[in-house]
C-alpha cells in the first residue's frame, strides 16, 4: 500500500507542471478608440476594419487550425475566427502594442492575428497581424496568398459575465 500512495505523489508531482500549463492565459485592457497604424500604405484600400467590442475586454489566443492542418488562408481563418467571439481589428492590436510589457510571456511565440482589419490593395488582401521582436510588439500585414500556420493565434475577446 505504501508503495502504490508513493507512486500516485510521484506520478500528481510529474503531472502538476502539465495542469499548470494547461491553463490559459489571457490579457484584460480597455479599448478605447485610437488613431490607426501608421504601417500601411497609402494606397491600400480598407475592406473592413472592426472598432467593436470596447471597453474593459478579456482577451484570449485561439489556435483555428483543425488537426493535420498545417496552414489557412485569410477566407478560412476569419470563418473559423467568428465561431471564437467578436472579429478583433487594429483598434484592439494597436492597444496589445501599447500594452505590450502586459501581455503574457507565452504569447511572444506566436504571430498574433486581428481578422476583423483587412486592407486591399488592387487584388490582394492583407491581414494584421503582431510578432513579438526585440522585446516589442511590431504590427506586420501579410497578404492573403501567405499562410496562418501553426504559429499563428487568432486574438478574441472572451465574452463578460452576463
Amino acid at each position: 500500500m505504501r508503495y502504490r500512495s508513493s507512486l500516485v505523489c510521484l506520478v500528481l508531482v510529474l503531472l502538476a507542471p502539465a495542469f499548470v500549463w494547461a491553463q490559459e492565459e489571457t490579457l484584460t485592457l480597455v479599448v478605447k478608440p485610437l488613431v490607426r497604424l501608421t504601417t500601411e500604405k497609402p494606397s491600400w484600400e480598407v475592406e473592413e476594419n472592426a472598432t467593436v467590442p470596447t471597453g474593459a475586454l478579456t482577451l484570449r489566443l485561439v489556435n483555428v487550425l483543425g488537426e493535420g492542418e498545417k496552414k489557412l488562408d485569410i477566407n478560412t481563418l476569419r470563418q473559423r475566427a467568428m465561431g471564437q467571439g467578436p472579429l478583433l481589428g487594429e483598434l484592439h492590436a494597436m492597444k496589445v502594442v501599447v500594452r505590450g510589457g502586459d501581455v503574457p510571456k507565452s504569447w511572444q511565440q506566436f504571430r498574433l492575428a486581428f481578422p476583423g482589419t483587412i486592407r486591399r490593395e488592387g487584388g490582394k488582401r492583407f491581414l494584421l497581424l503582431l510578432v513579438h521582436r526585440s522585446g516589442a510588439w511590431e504590427p506586420m500585414w501579410t497578404a492573403q496568398q501567405l499562410p496562418c500556420d501553426e504559429k499563428c493565434r487568432v486574438v478574441t475577446a472572451i465574452a463578460p459575465p452576463s
